[in-house]
């Protein structure tokens, strides 16, 4: 068999990001806000917050890859 591709989960297991999850939430709550997002930062980052827990819990029990566009929904 011939291998054509490769493929990494790059983000949190290759390379850690928690220094910078702060700054990426903020600038993605900055540019929702711009679209007219109309909560408080520490109200969208706690439903952030849940919502990312809630699919993390699903993916771990499915072992199925829940795309951020799906759960973005709902922070």
């Amino acid at each position: 068999m011939r291998i054509k591709a490769v493929a990494f989960d790059f983000v949190g297991t290759l390379v850690k990001i928690e220094e910078r999850e702060e700054l990426a939430l903020t600038k993605l709550y900055e540019a929702l806000k711009s679209f007219g997002l109309k909560t408080s930062f520490q109200d969208f980052k706690e439903e952030y917050s849940r919502a990312a827990s809630k699919y993390l819990e699903l993916r771990r029990k499915t072992n199925k890859e829940v795309n951020n566009r799906v759960w973005l929904r709902e922070a």
